[in-house]
């Protein structure tokens, strides 16, 4: 039997849409901090689904793809219910930061949070807890950093319980990007950045199947991107049977199962010879650093077969910057 939906200050009966917010916390001169909201609650009995985009405020495309759905789907549809925290950093979308501004904290790396702490753990403790009580499944939306060029792709998490990994994977599969990161937090791994408090690996923990949807670069809109996120949405809902319809399947999938971070060694201009998600063989060319006159004195090479995920596209570089972020397939390099 269909259940009203109670999160934030939304009250949403079967059948209906409603908007509102999630209380954050309050600053000292009395300003409210809240997390806005959209829940679809349907007329049939189905799964939850959570859709988040924001958790990087300058991450727009997924922000812009969650609104449109959003907009887009009616309850009598939806079968189960759709929970949507649209801005889930509103402050650093204000700032039109990827970081709050305010405590320099990253979102993406400190779920589930604390009750009492800084304003980005407490986005992260009061949005985590919604989701605890409500979430069958979460799409997290992101997008790509500065100065990089990137295509969609989606990075799924095994975890060490065989149903939620599972689940996870056919999602993020369904999801339809060319490229998808398989990360297996079973094994040893080395990665850019620290991934225990991200909300796809908590969600995990905790028995709810979620991944990351890359959406293509921050800091500017593509429609490409967004009608990407929007279609492969559709389609992780329908294998979910939220939504009625045929669940398409995607052709000629890459899985990656390690990533690596390409660096610079020598200031210069970078000028990048590869493209994102196109195959590199062992000892091609990614890209060429030239001196200021036109000199090579630098080549970044394939050490293995392997696909960029983002290629840096701003030329002026110095040594440690980061000149690609690139995949390998499975067995194809031992790092």
């Amino acid at each position: 039997m269909k259940k009203t939906i109670e999160v934030g200050n939304i009250i949403a009966g079967p059948g209906q849409k409603v908007r509102g917010k999630l209380f954050v916390g309050e600053f000292a001169n009395g300003v409210e901090v809240y997390i806005p909201m959209i829940v679809i609650n349907g007329t049939q009995d189905g799964p939850t689904v959570w859709l988040n985009s924001g958790i990087h405020g300058n991450e727009v495309n997924g922000i812009v793809a969650n609104q449109r759905l959003m907009q887009e789907l009616k309850p009598e549809e939806v079968k189960g219910a759709i929970i949507s925290t649209i801005m889930s950093n509103p402050l650093a979308f204000k700032d039109k930061q990827r970081e709050t501004k305010l405590d320099g904290g990253n979102l993406c790396e400190i779920f589930p949070g604390k009750e009492v702490g800084t304003i980005t753990e407490k986005m992260a403790f009061v949005l985590f807890a919604e989701i605890k009580k409500y979430a069958d499944c979460l799409i997290d939306y992101h997008c790509w950093g500065m100065w990089h060029d990137a295509r969609p792709y989606a990075v799924l998490k095994i975890c060490d319980n065989p149903e939620v990994s599972r689940k996870t994977e056919e999602m993020a599969m369904v999801f339809g990007s060319h490229v998808v990161c398989k990360l297996d937090l079973t094994k040893p791994l080395d990665e850019p950045s620290p991934l225990g408090g991200a909300l796809d690996v908590q969600c995990a923990a905790i028995g709810i199947p979620s991944f990351m949807a890359e959406c293509g670069h921050s800091c500017w809109l593509e429609e490409e991107y967004i009608e990407f996120a929007i279609n492969g949405t559709r389609n992780v809902l329908r294998y979910l049977k939220v939504l009625d319809g045929e669940v398409i399947k995607a052709k000629d999938q890459i899985v990656l199962t390690s990533r690596e971070i390409l660096r610079c060694k020598r200031d210069g201009v970078a000028v990048v010879e590869a493209k994102p998600q196109q195959l590199v063989r062992k000892g091609e060319r990614i890209a060429s650093i030239l001196n200021a006159y036109g000199d090579v004195i630098d080549t970044i090479v394939a050490k293995a077969d392997l696909y960029p995920i983002s290629l840096r596209y701003e030329p002026s570089v110095n040594p440690t910057d980061r000149i690609a972020f690139v995949g390998y397939t499975e067995g194809s390099v031992n790092l």
